[in-house]
């Protein structure tokens, strides 16, 4: 929040720093029955200055040197990610904090992430009751199911061990990583979730204490100089596995436990800026450990006018040797087909496998059926039923292949022949069916990423 001693001059703002700590929230009260209009008009002017983000794409051989070691993460959408701010509390304004949701929805859709964003500052309820009951909803949302990754963004005003919501109450954190462990939330069991926390942690008894640095001479190392912060393969059958409670998660603060964690105008927070510039600049080659390291660096060489500084730290759970995002790139790596958003056009028409489904509108070389059940099989696997249903596959035929000793891919492709038997091979009406069928199951991602693959050959589908 906005420290008194921050605000010596009302009227000069440039200069002016904010942290999100609870102990100012009075003091910001009584700067905020003067100036409300201003900030306002302030925020709105900034509004264009927004940087873009852009995400730099991974290679394919990036992907293939590191897949093994680490996390799974070749979905599209890799999972859904999850934006709180409370924007005002009990009437103190987190100034600018409206900005970082802005550059964080940015970067995560452009990870391949469903983004859901709440924020009173476009009029959601953040009381601490319908606070909790969005993170419940959310921990317990079934789109957990076939994601691989879960991530959560929080940002208000708190203290150690908390954060304040829009009435003034306390959530607590372990609350909420409880929400998300493998006993009470086990759709997302065995798979990273990260949270990014934006608050102050001072200590409630003592207050906020701010780190004014000290001054110490360390020789320079030019490897580090692009890190200054700028201003201006799933398993064809369900297994059980026994995991300890509370496993693959990675928890992230701004600052270190006792101290504050700051803002700068028309900017937004040191930490959240550092994060996208850092993500959106180095997931292409870059580990998240590695990643967050790097955000640390640029977070403690900034500085307040009032010469105070800021260290962020996070903790670590993770079950495998790293977490990659692989950004602009999607399926299935140990795929014979490449999905890769960015490098589809790599894909050579003439060495596609031939196929009988006929098309009487197409030459069969330019997309076969084989390219379409490879696409359902490797992203659809777990609505394989669903999916027969909605296209219309005989119940006793479901039946019958559900009961047969074979993968659970093998049982995919015989109810996908069928479909195309029950058509007649006409490719153009089995497409028809299928993009239908995608809506009814809510697979839009899938439906919009089958709806680009096939843009060069159908581009009247819908």
């Amino acid at each position: 929040m906005l420290a008194q001693h921050e605000y010596d001059n009302s009227s000069s703002q440039k200069s002016c720093y904010s942290s999100d700590t609870n102990a100012t929230v009075s003091v910001v009260r009584r700067y905020l029955t003067t100036t409300t209009t201003n900030v306002i008009s302030s925020a709105s002017r900034v509004q264009n200055s927004i940087p873009n983000i852009k995400v730099q794409s991974c290679t394919k051989d990036f992907l293939e040197n590191h897949f093994r070691d680490a996390y799974p993460m070749f979905k599209n959408p890799r999972g859904q990610c999850l934006i709180i701010n409370v924007y005002n509390i009990n009437g103190a304004i987190r100034r600018w904090s409206d900005l970082d949701v802005k550059l964080l929805s940015d970067l995560f859709r452009q990870l391949y992430f469903n983004v859901i964003v709440y924020s009173d500052f476009n009029g959601d309820d953040l009381g601490a009751e319908n606070f909790m009951k969005i993170l419940k909803q959310f921990s317990q949302s079934k789109d957990h199911a076939n994601a691989q990754c879960c991530i959560v963004c929080l940002m208000s005003h708190g203290e150690e061990g908390s954060l304040t919501v829009q009435d003034g109450k306390k959530i607590y954190h372990d609350h909420v990583f409880d929400l998300f462990s493998n006993a009470n939330c086990p759709n997302l069991a065995g798979k990273p979730k990260l949270f990014f926390i934006q608050c102050c942690r001072d200590d409630p008894g003592v207050g906020p204490v701010d780190d004014v640095g000290c001054h110490v001479q360390i020789p320079s190392n030019p490897l580090y100089d692009d890190l200054v912060f700028d201003d201006d393969d799933e398993c064809d059958s369900m297994q059980r596995h026994h995991l300890p409670t509370m496993t693959d998660m990675l928890i992230a603060f701004p600052s270190q436990k006792g101290f504050t964690a700051f803002r700068k105008p028309h900017v937004g927070s040191w930490y959240m800026n550092a994060l996208v510039d850092i993500l959106a600049r180095h997931a292409k080659d870059t580990d998240l450990c590695s990643m967050l390291n790097m955000v640390n660096g640029c977070v403690s060489r900034e500085v307040t006018n009032k010469g105070k500084k800021q260290t962020a730290e996070y903790k670590s759970s993770f079950t495998k040797k790293a977490f990659y995002f692989f950004p602009g790139l999607t399926g299935n790596p140990i795929a014979p087909i490449d999905y890769s958003i960015h490098s589809r056009n790599d894909v050579k028409r003439n060495e596609m496998p031939t196929n009988q489904v006929d098309d009487h509108q197409h030459d069969s070389s330019s997309i076969n059926y084989e390219t379409i059940k490879t696409f359902f099989i490797e992203n659809l696997l777990d609505k394989w039923k669903f999916l027969a249903r909605e296209l219309d596959v005989n119940e006793n035929d479901i039946e019958m292949i559900s009961r047969e000793n074979v993968s659970l891919k093998e049982k995919f492709s015989q109810i996908l022949d069928i479909v195309a038997n029950n058509r007649e091979n006409n490719l153009r009406q089995i497409l028809i069916d299928m993009f239908k069928s995608l809506k009814q199951c809510r697979r839009m991602s899938h439906y919009y990423q089958l709806r680009e693959i096939l843009a060069p050959f159908y581009s009247d589908l819908q």
